[in-house]
């Protein structure tokens, strides 16, 4: 079963001039790019993996690093490695 979790990004001022694109990865971001996570398109496994890492709706990330293998990402004050297929799974804007 497939859970997917949203955030109504208008709740938040100044948000929706940057939700042209919503279909927008995580994994398509580059080096030094932030972006709000507004949704997880993925199983329990995936969400459960994201929510251990503090990558949920609503939450400000970086990508510190993006090249081959995994993603390093900045979340809060907290460095994390995300592979990059649970990464195909957060979209941003």
């Amino acid at each position: 079963m497939i859970k997917k979790i949203i955030f109504n990004i208008n709740s938040i001022p100044g948000v929706k001039e940057r939700a042209m694109d919503q279909n927008r990865t995580l994994r398509n971001l580059g080096p030094g790019e932030s972006a709000l996570v507004i949704a997880i398109d993925g199983g329990r496994m995936a969400t459960m993996r994201l929510e251990d890492l503090g990558i949920l709706p609503g939450v400000e990330i970086s990508v510190l690093a993006n090249a081959a293998g995994p993603l390093l990402v900045s979340v809060g004050e907290s460095r994390v490695i995300v592979e990059r297929g649970i990464a195909d799974k957060v979209r941003v804007i």
